[in-house]
Parts: C-alpha cells; structure tokens; sequence
C-alpha cells in the first residue's frame, strides 16, 4: 500500500507532471530506453472487473476500506458525487462495522460521507454509532455528520450524548450540532454553560468548564430565539463577545443596535483595534455610515484596512461612500497594502483612470524609477486593465532575469487574449530559455476557456516531452472543452509519441476526468494493442475505479 497522499485537485496534476524540470527530462530526439520499460514498473494485477450496475457507491465504499491514499481521496469525491444514491450503503456499511475496532478509520469516512448525502432519514445509524462506546474521533465525525444531516431527534437524544461528553473534539462537534437544530432545550443547555463560564470568578474552574466552545456554537444557531439567550448574557458579556453578540442579532433582523455599538470605536476606552474593526464592520452592516467614515481618525492599521473594505460593500459603492478617502488613501496611504486596497476599491467603482499613474511608470519599465513598484501593483489581484497587455509586452526586450518573471505575472491579471498570444509565443519558443517558455506556457493555464485552442496548436507545432509537461496539466483544467478531452485522449493513445507522455497523460486520467474518466479508460484499454499498456491502465483501473 502507497503511503504518501497526492491531493486530487489540478494542483497535484501539476506536481506530478512538473515534477522534473525541463533541462532534467531528455527530450524524445535523445535517445531513450525501450519503449515498454516505460510501463514495466507497473506489477501485473488481476484483470479489472468493472462494477454491475447501480453498484458504483459498493465499488467506492471498497476504496475507502482498502487502497492507497490517493484512491481514498478520490472515492471519497466520488461518493460526495453520487449524492442521495450513496446513502443506504454507506448508512449499511457503518452499521456493519461500529464494533470493528479495526475500522476507525474507515468510520470516520463514513461519517463524512454520510453526511455528503444529504438524506436526513438515514441519520438514524448516527445515533447507534454514538450509543456504543467509541473513540473520540469517530465521535466527533458522528456528530459532525448529524449537524449536516439533522435526522428526526424528537426524544433530543443529541442533548443526551452531548451532555456525557468529557473528551473536547466530540463536545465541540456535538455543541455545533445542537446549534444547528436550534431547538429551545440545546440553546438552554448551551447558555447555561456559558453563563457559568462567565459568571465563575476562578480561572481555574472557567479553564474547565467549556464555555468558549458553547459559546462559538451558540453564535452559530439560526433560530431567532437565541436572540433572547443573548441578551441575558448581555451584562456578563466582555467587549469583543458583546459585539459578536450584536453581529448575530444584526443577521436575525434587528435594525435598532447602532447606538450600543458606536461606543466600542472609542479607542481610550477599546484599545483593542480587533475590538474596533469588529465594531465597524457591524456599524456598516446597520448603514451607520457617519460613524464608519469618522474611523478614519482612527491610526490602527487593522481598522483602516476594515474601513476600506466596508468602504468595498456594494451598498457603499452604489452610494459612494467614503469616495473621498478612497482617493485619498489610493495616492497618500504610507501603507502600500492600504494604499493598494484604496486603489481596488476605486477600480471596483469604475474609476479605471485611477491606474495612469502606474501605466505610465510601466511604459519604462525596467528602466524609469518606480516602474518596479507600478509593476508590482498591475500584478496583484484584482488590478485588471484593458490597456496592461498592450503597454507591458513591448517592454519584454528590455528585461531580463527575475524582472521577466515579474512581467509575465503581471500580464496573468490581464485575462487577455493579446497576453495569451504572447505567452503562447514563448512557449513556442523555449530554445532560447526554456525555463521563461515552461513558465508562459504554466501561466497561459490560468486565461480560462479560452486558451484551449492555443494549448493545442502548442502541441501541434512543438510536439516533445518539454512541452507535454506543460500542455497535459494546461489541458487537463478544462476537460469540459471537447478539444482538450480530444487532444488528451489522442496523446494517451497514440501510438507514435513518447511513451512518457502516454503514461504521464494516462495516470492522471482520474484525477483530470472523475467520473468520466472510468468510461475514457475502458474504451483505451479495449483498443490498446500492446500488452504491457494494458496491464497500466488495468492498474489504474483497479486503483481508482
């Protein structure tokens, strides 16, 4: 069994073609070994049986007992896919083994799981599973999967388990449960533990009773009633708990808590910046928008950084509060991530003009100073502009070293079609710096749709193993689009290149494809010609399907 867990996302597709750099893997013009001692390692296994039908969730259950970590993590996926179908055997497979000690682990999936199913009724093996004696992890995954699933508890059977709690995983994950059923017995139960907390004047006793856990699921009950449970804790409650109070009574409609929260912006009295930045946010939430503008006064950081961003809501845009400091700020700001966040805040009102400055420090670029400085802010999120691509790309000559690298992440934020052809150029390109026409070609990856077209005419002009470390994982983030599943099933089947590209296309078939990817290897498989393929792609079979 393989011990190390790859995450199944486009990033592990990424490492895992990455994973030799393209000065390190021979290109297939040098020589190269036979081609079937590229699939030699795979040990033969017996021949994949494919499941009957309607039993995709048994398959899956099987992986989650008995596989590598990567095969957990997909079936887990693949469950959370199927839904409802999923449930009755997963609920069946939980009850066969809730005396397993052998199975902890497999337990704890189930739970989640479970929970992914979203059908209430098959709750039910939730509350045999905690009515045995069982670890505290499987536990808490229990719980977990009730505050997801909310079976029938009409005997409150969760306040029972909850309150035999002692261990601290499955009491926490059990107060979120009552928080989510939001029933009177639960919300009472959690504010007596709270108010106990807070009314003990022995640290030590408070350090044992779980108040702050009650008190974090408290904050998470929908119910309307919890409003009254807060406010008999108001006079109990410390500033930053009372203002977490008045945000969750904010949510439940209540309009008229302005004037108790103003107080808490008084810096003398609330030293605590985090105290006034919650304040302000809650002052924003209600419009209270004199008071939010009068923070400007205030010199802490963290509460300028929250007056910009509430100065960010769209009802503060659409009234164009705070457009003044906004200006302010964007050009005088002595903190440049202040000053960057004033900027986003214009460019999200429209003001596009607000970016000349720093196109025409980048006109120069790397030459005139503080064109660093202006490049830096074209690259950061949420910096976009039609004119970017047109001003940076002439500039490409002029730099070298680390200050391409910064220009081509730059041009990342423009989304265009102008960069991407560009990009798509020194990939093209890669003799004369194969590391700039790897990085263009990883960055392309992230225009979206609309490159599929120039990954494929990549491959087409330059068809070698350098570049297939870049066009499978580009590819393999937009399988929806016909002619990258195209391009990827021909590189897997072919068989005219490199026997690495096939392999290297063919194991990450599942990660790229889910579900799809079953039906995609059994009709290569039925096609394959040569043994020693067949036997790889049975194994990935077995390992993922």
């Amino acid at each position: 069994m393989k011990h190390r867990l790859y995450p199944i996302s486009l990033l592990a597709l990424a490492c895992g073609l990455l994973c030799c750099s393209p000065q390190a893997v021979p290109s297939n013009t040098e020589a190269s070994s036979p081609q079937n001692q590229v699939f030699s390692s795979k040990k033969p296994r017996q021949p994949y049986q494919a499941p009957a039908a309607g039993c995709w969730p048994q398959r899956y259950l099987q992986h989650l007992l008995v596989g590598s970590k990567k095969s957990h993590h997909f079936a887990m996926e693949r469950l959370l896919d199927l839904g409802a179908s999923a449930a009755a055997p997963i609920a069946e497979e939980i009850r066969v083994n809730k005396s397993n000690p052998a199975a902890l682990g497999y337990l704890v999936n189930l739970c989640s799981a479970l929970a992914g199913s979203h059908v209430s009724a098959e709750g039910e093996v939730l509350f045999e599973l905690l009515g045995q004696k069982q670890p505290p992890v499987v536990r808490s995954a229990a719980y977990e999967a009730l505050a997801e699933l909310l079976p029938p508890d009409p005997n409150q059977r969760t306040l029972e388990l909850v309150r035999l709690e002692q261990e601290s995983a499955p009491r926490i994950a059990g107060f979120r449960a009552l928080a989510k059923y939001g029933n009177h017995d639960g919300m009472q139960f959690l504010f007596q533990l709270v108010k106990g907390w807070l009314e003990s004047a022995d640290a030590s006793l408070a350090n044992q009773v779980p108040g702050q856990d009650a008190w974090n699921a408290l904050l998470l009950v929908e119910n309307p009633e919890v409003a009254f449970f807060l406010q008999r804790l108001e006079s109990l409650l410390p500033p930053y708990l009372s203002l977490e109070a008045y945000g969750v009574r904010i949510d439940l409609g209540e309009t008229d808590l302005a004037e108790a929260i103003r107080p808490f912006m008084n810096a003398e009295q609330y030293p605590s910046p985090g105290t006034r930045s919650l304040a302000l946010e809650l002052l924003a939430e209600l419009g209270d928008w004199d008071s939010v503008l009068a923070a400007r006064l205030d010199g802490a950081n963290k509460v300028q950084m929250t007056l910009v961003g509430v100065l960010r809501r769209p009802d503060a845009v659409e009234a164009k509060i705070g457009q003044d400091l906004l200006e302010e700020w964007a050009t005088n700001a002595p903190d440049p991530e202040l000053k960057y966040q004033a900027l986003r805040g214009l460019l999200e009102r429209g003001y596009s003009n607000r970016l000349d400055p720093y196109l025409r420090l980048a006109r120069e670029f790397p030459l005139a100073k503080g064109s660093m400085e202006a490049l830096q802010v074209l690259g950061k999120e949420g910096i976009a502009d039609a004119r970017t691509a047109s001003i940076l790309i002439p500039r490409w000559p002029y730099c070298e070293g680390n200050q391409r690298i910064d220009l081509l992440r730059a041009l990342t934020r423009t989304g265009s079609m102008e960069a991407a052809n560009f990009l798509l150029t020194l990939a093209l390109d890669q003799e004369k710096d194969p590391e700039i026409g790897h990085l263009a070609a990883t960055i392309l990856a992230n225009f979206g749709e609309q490159v599929v077209p120039l990954f494929v005419r990549l491959w087409r002009e330059r068809p070698t193993l350098n570049t297939a470390l870049s066009v499978v994982p580009g590819l393999g983030r937009y399988p929806q689009v016909p002619a990258a599943r195209d391009l990827l099933r021909e590189l897997a089947a072919s068989s005219v290149v490199d026997d690495r590209i096939r392999r290297a296309t063919l194991e990450k078939f599942p990660l790229i494809f889910k579900q799809q990817g079953f039906d995609l290897l059994m009709d290569l498989l039925q096609h394959e010609e040569r043994a020693e393929i067949k036997v790889f792609i049975e194994s990935i079979l077995n390992e993922y399907y």
